[in-house]
């Protein structure tokens, strides 16, 4: 779930990376987090995923964060084959984080409608990947709620997924 025209942005030191799985596979899943010019990647982890939907993976507290500044290359991937990493099936995008110099106050503990207004906020600025993962975070936890289902289709349809149900959330942040 990421713009295709150009590189996304985040203003979290650890974003929530969203993606679409069509169909369940037997074939091992990976993420990877790359940043352009450094050999090792800055996160790998395999991923089990036990149905269609939408998933989300948040970057661990124990790795270091993404730097201001600075683009990284992200990549979703069935391995196919260990040996031949090149026959992989895989989905790339790009993220940077920048700094945002003007931030309404949102606390941690948000009422609704500041975590409504955050979401609306970091759309309005271009701040895709915190866009998605706070009104992703305002569907959870209140499904019924018709902004958060509207908004949260909304931004689905911009990357082409229209089709799919917010309810179909498979939340893998880390801790």
């Amino acid at each position: 779930l990421a713009p295709n025209d150009h590189v996304g942005l985040t203003i979290s030191e650890r974003p929530t990376f969203s993606w679409h799985v069509s169909a369940v596979s037997s074939t091992p899943m990976k993420f990877a987090l790359v940043e352009p010019g450094v050999a090792e990647p800055l996160y790998v982890k395999k991923i089990k995923v036990d149905k269609p939907g939408l998933v989300q993976l948040q970057l661990p507290k124990n790795i270091k964060g993404l730097t201001v500044g600075k683009q990284y290359r992200w990549t979703v991937s069935l391995v196919c084959n260990l040996k031949r990493p090149s026959l992989s099936i895989y989905a790339r995008s790009w993220i940077a984080r920048v700094p945002l110099t003007e931030l309404n106050d949102f606390s941690k503990t948000a009422s609704e409608q500041q975590v409504r207004d955050k979401a609306v906020f970091y759309a309005q600025q271009g701040i895709w990947y915190d866009a998605v993962a706070t009104i992703t975070q305002a569907y959870l936890s209140n499904p019924e709620n018709s902004f958060h289902a509207t908004y949260l289709r909304g931004l689905l349809n911009q990357v082409g997924l229209s089709n799919v149900l917010a309810k179909e959330l498979q939340h893998l942040a880390e801790g």
